[in-house]
């Protein structure tokens, strides 16, 4: 997807991100967890995401959701003084699901899962 985004006007890809609801689903060791959710925040700070938007983490892991956001704010980078607000505000965004990535049951509840959060407003 990047390098198909590479290919717009940088103005052109913020209006994508802006104006379109997006569900992003991340599928990622935890190593990779960090940089990944600290630049999807930054689209949230920066205004990118659009209201309604939402954030799955997707992993073999079985987390509760609190032991999730925990993980999200143990391994992300925040910007040096953010509004305090924003990285709690951020994960109200945020979900999980565990699953397996070679069991077919196992992403047909991610995709309800997708379904479900592409409803929230």
């Amino acid at each position: 997807m990047v390098e198909e985004l590479a290919r717009y006007p940088v103005q052109d890809v913020i209006d994508k991100f802006k104006y379109e609801k997006k569900v992003f689903e991340h599928y990622m060791k935890t190593a990779e967890l960090g940089n990944n959710i600290s630049c999807t925040f930054g689209l949230y700070r920066n205004g990118f995401l659009s209201e309604g938007s939402g954030i799955i983490g997707y992993a073999r892991s079985n987390l509760s959701l609190q032991e999730f956001h925990n993980r999200l704010l143990e391994y992300a980078i925040f910007p040096t003084n953010p509004i305090k607000e924003q990285p709690m505000e951020f994960l109200k965004i945020c979900t999980n699901i565990s699953g397996q990535y070679d069991k077919d049951d196992d992403y047909k509840r991610l995709n309800k899962t997708v379904e479900e959060v592409e409803k929230w407003k």
